[in-house]
């Protein structure tokens, strides 16, 4: 208890510090609170609330963050989930009043909803009142008998800022109350205004959603009712089932034209697509070869065969389900971005995500099949054959297969909640702040065709992602300069050509040949590597600026927005230009289209790279083949003529 106790004096004396902070205001506007991105849309989303003079919506935001950060700092020993979302619905309807309609004044909450909460006998928080009264700061708990402006008499967490005639008024009233010779009503416990179809502002579209029940995951009130709330149109209101808010569509509008977000698409499907022949041919060319090893290969010798196979599913993860599914990859067959029906897009990228991991055993692999041939022509250099030893042997299985497998578990289970990241009141619930939104943004724009690891900061992604790909590039940059001059030794350049009077057998001329196709290969893998940290290095901070700059201007075009409607009911200028107008324009927001394009080309590239490296060499062998077998059966056939002419 002593412990708690402390908490208790240290959150509530910061607490009461801060009463010398309340203002008083005269003057205050109306306007819409946003739907989503708020500390208080679970709450009041959509509801015209009183913003007062030299306030913004934003500044509001930022004070209600504090205040619940220290009282919840200090109570969270003690308070429960529902104490919790209780007290800070309290907050949101004292913090932002509620319009009246017809007057645009500010209306004050209903003494019951706050008996409601924090009655010490039957309130949902009635724990919190009896610790806090226990360690002596029970003058500080919010009293539903508060008097606003007292600070002798309560504290003004629930009014740090409030509108001048309320000054000695009660913080909480009966269900009607005049002011201003006006005849107001107060705001229930469970706020809610008119209802409406909700107008938002372009590009953003209006959607309906269930009844949530506030807690540190996503509920509904009646999960059943998420089909039914998703199917109404834009001009249907149930406020009995469902609420209405605004959302960006999917894939986001403006950041990027048409035209460029067919570029990322092309980029992410057609070097897999015209790769997948060519790796299906080396692959199987590779497979015939270990046949005739009559199973004496083993690991060591697959290598090849191993990166093939590894193109191919790529091909089935990634370039095929970005084909056949455009944006749906991201979109999930919605038409808004939704952290009710596709916060991680496409149900196919729970498992697809792990391509990443794909690619990196493909580098792996290229690093392994170097050190082979590398071995293979040292010893054939001193006229030995190369045999490669158990632990060798076991070094392959664990960097080409293992080291990948247990990354991309790691990466499985670090995949952040993207309900988490894209709902605010969740995160305040799990002990977060406004800005721990991961890179949730981020991913929703380099992911627009295609899936892809979602960990929480930059600094993991570096580490399960960056970090592998730049070991294995390091380790390929090391062999292939090695094997480059063993090659240079031999008699072999890079290009293949031999010295004058260097002889070689046909296994080893097959080797450098080999040798010299990996080189090429690593070369690409390495300037890839370097080419994808880089640029993903570039893109994540500024995807990040993105995060905050597309949540500020989306709460400011919702919260300035005040649509004028015609006698149908139709705003008359709900136009982008109307939004842009107010908060700045859209489309600059979003990172540069060239790095975007250099993150996904990076990883799209190395398929169709080994295809070329490797498949050419076969097709010319081939075609050499038959050039040589051609005179040789014309020269059978004209000697079975002459015999039978004889």
């Amino acid at each position: 208890m002593a412990g708690r106790n402390w908490l208790w004096v240290s959150g509530l004396a910061a607490l009461a510090v801060s009463v010398a902070a309340s203002a008083q205001h005269a003057t205050g506007t109306c306007k819409p609170y946003p739907g989503e991105g708020g500390f208080c849309s679970d709450v009041i989303g959509g509801e015209n609330v009183f913003v007062y003079d030299t306030m913004t919506i934003e500044d509001m935001d930022a004070a209600f963050e504090t205040r619940v950060a220290v009282i919840f700092g200090a109570a969270g020993p003690v308070a429960t989930e529902e104490c919790f979302f209780g007290f800070r619905r309290l907050l949101c309807l004292t913090t932002f009043p509620i319009c009246d309609a017809a007057s645009s004044l500010p209306r004050r909450p209903c003494r019951a909803g706050c008996l409601e909460v924090i009655d010490a006998t039957d309130g949902i928080c009635k724990d919190v009142v009896s610790l806090g009264t226990a360690v002596g700061m029970g003058h500080l708990i919010v009293s539903c008998d508060a008097v606003i402006g007292d600070a002798s008499n309560t504290p003004q967490s629930i009014y740090t800022n409030y509108y001048s005639p309320w000054d000695g008024a009660p913080a909480f009233v009966d269900e009607t109350y005049t002011e201003g010779g006006e005849q107001l009503s107060c705001v229930p416990y469970e706020a809610g205004g008119v209802c409406e179809p909700m107008i938002c502002p372009e590009p953003m579209l209006p959607r309906s959603f269930p009844l949530e029940i506030p807690g540190k995951s996503l509920r509904y009130t009646i999960p059943e009712d998420l089909d039914y709330c998703i199917g109404l149109n834009a001009s249907e209101v149930d406020c009995e089932r469902c609420k209405q808010t605004c959302e960006f569509p999917c894939p986001y509008p403006l950041i990027y034209s048409d035209g460029e977000y067919t570029i990322l698409w092309l980029v992410q499907w057609l070097p897999g697509l015209l790769s997948a022949p060519l790796n299906a041919l080396v692959a199987f060319t590779e497979f015939q070869k270990m046949r005739k090893l009559r199973g004496k290969g083993s690991v060591v010798d697959a290598t090849v065969l191993i990166a093939a196979c590894f193109n191919i599913v790529l091909l089935f993860l990634d370039s095929l389900p970005s084909l056949i599914l455009h944006e749906d990859m991201r979109c999930a067959g919605e038409e808004t971005f939704s952290y009710h029906t596709n916060p991680d897009g496409h149900p196919f990228c729970a498992f697809a995500k792990i391509k990443i991991h794909i690619i990196q055993a493909l580098m792996f692999s290229v690093g392994c099949t170097l050190f082979r041939v590398y071995k293979q022509l040292s010893a054939s250099q001193k006229m030995r054959k190369y045999a490669p030893g158990r632990a060798t042997k076991w070094t392959f299985v664990i960097c080409i297969f293992l080291i990948p497998v247990v990354l991309a578990i790691i990466d499985l289970l670090l995949q952040s909640d993207q309900v988490f990241e894209s709902n605010v009141p969740i995160r305040l619930a799990n002990g977060y702040t406004f800005a721990d939104r991961g890179l949730h943004q981020a991913n929703r724009l380099r992911y627009a065709f295609t899936c892809g690891t979602t960990v929480h900061t930059v600094l993991t992604e570096v580490l399960m992602v960056q970090a592998p790909l730049f070991v294995g590039g390091f380790a390929a940059v090391i062999l292939s300069v090695k094997l480059y001059f063993l090659l240079r030794k031999m008699g072999h350049t890079s290009s293949g050509r031999k010295k004058t009077g260097s002889t070689s057998g046909r296994g080893t001329s097959a080797m450098k040949t080999l040798a010299n196709n990996m080189i090429r290969f690593a070369r690409i893998c390495i300037l890839l590597v370097i080419l994808n940290t880089v640029s993903t290095l570039l893109f994540l901070p500024q995807a990040e600026d993105f995060a905050d700059n597309i949540g500020e201007w989306a709460t400011c075009v919702q919260t300035k927005y005040n649509p004028v409607t015609d006698q149908s009911g139709n705003a008359e200028d709900n136009s982008l230009a109307a939004g842009e107008a107010l908060c700045g324009e859209l489309s600059p927001l979003g990172p540069g289209l060239f790095q975007l394009l250099m993150v996904n080309l990076s990883l799209s590239i190395p398929p169709l790279a080994f295809a070329l490296v490797f498949a050419i060499p076969i097709l010319k062998s081939r075609k050499a083949l038959k050039s040589a077998v051609a005179p040789t059966t014309q020269m059978t056939t004209t000697q079975s003529a002459l015999s039978t002419a004889n």
